[in-house]
């Protein structure tokens, strides 16, 4: 579901388990972009009304159709349940449905996106720049 204002700290707590806290601090601040008028889109996955996963995308300043996907956090103990995967998939019909032409990503796992069709175009060591192609470009 999409995310509310009232998800923000718990999204942060799963941030600052996955991360540190001081990454945690500057998510939270990222976040409230969601809240803003065209500003970043999040949904949140519930296990019995508990936030256990979220994730994140915004439309790209470089072209039309273009979009990011930023912040994609599994709570520890929901790992391994398929909540990674259906976050993204539920992101990748959104960019469809907005007619996305191509989804950028930063990513330490670059082989869970390869199941999506992602590809790496660059190689920063441990951080890989990854892209899906959607459909043509053009004005």
């Amino acid at each position: 579901r999409p995310i509310q204002r009232t998800d923000t700290v718990a999204c942060a707590d799963i941030v600052g388990d996955n991360w540190a806290p001081t990454v945690a601090l500057r998510f939270h601040a990222e976040i409230m972009e969601a809240f803003r008028p065209n500003g970043h889109v999040y949904y949140v996955a519930e296990d019995r009304g508990k936030i256990v996963g979220f994730a994140g995308m915004m439309a790209s300043h470089l072209m039309y159709g273009i979009w990011d996907f930023i912040w994609i956090n599994v709570h520890a103990d929901y790992q391994g349940r398929g909540i990674g995967k259906m976050l993204t998939e539920h992101r990748i019909r959104e960019v469809l449905q907005r007619d996305g032409r191509a989804i950028h990503l930063m990513t330490l796992h670059p082989a869970f996106f390869e199941h999506f069709g992602f590809s790496v175009a660059k190689d920063y060591g441990d951080w890989k720049l990854m892209t899906a192609h959607l459909g043509q470009i053009g004005i």
